[in-house]
């Protein structure tokens, strides 16, 4: 179990954040986390889980958003996790949250996961396992998301979102 801040206790992958979509990926395993505004208002959101960036890509063209051009965009790389994260503009569904509150609410939790100071910006490293990525669920879920989203659907296989 990770301890305190000594980053070299923790090997894993680096997860990647897209802040305009609310993506990340660990390893193999890519994740989306999708709200319409009306499911907000409801307090519902539903994180995705896809073995691949092609599948979730899939996954996202399937979803209402408000500027599919942006959605392309931004599904074509990755933005590492910066000091303030950029607050969602549809929906307004994400909080500003800084690297220390999110190295608080893992350390808070126990939750197996380091952070790295890179340039500007930060890197969160969590295991390769599926203990890191219980983690990173949580992280997006708990962390990330406003309190007013207090239900999340948490669909694991891609296969079924396409029947």
């Amino acid at each position: 179990m990770f301890q305190g801040n000594v980053l070299s206790e923790v090997e894993g992958d680096v997860v990647h954040m897209d802040g305009d979509f609310h993506g990340a990926h660990c390893g193999d395993t890519w994740f989306l986390l999708h709200s319409t505004q009306f499911e907000a208002l409801f307090g519902f959101a539903h994180l995705y889980e896809a073995r691949t960036r092609d599948s979730l890509r899939e996954i996202a063209a399937g979803l209402p958003f408000d500027d599919e051009d942006q959605l392309v965009e931004g599904m074509s790389g990755y933005v590492r996790l910066r000091r303030g994260i950029e607050e969602a503009r549809r929906g307004g569904l994400f909080r500003r949250v800084n690297a220390t509150q999110l190295k608080g609410f893992a350390e808070d939790e126990g939750l197996p996961v380091a952070f790295k100071k890179v340039g500007r910006g930060w890197q969160i490293v969590v295991p390769t396992d599926s203990q890191g990525r219980a983690a990173l669920v949580r992280l997006l879920r708990d962390a990330f998301v406003e309190s007013k989203l207090s239900q999340i659907k948490y669909v694991a296989d891609s296969k079924r979102l396409r029947d």
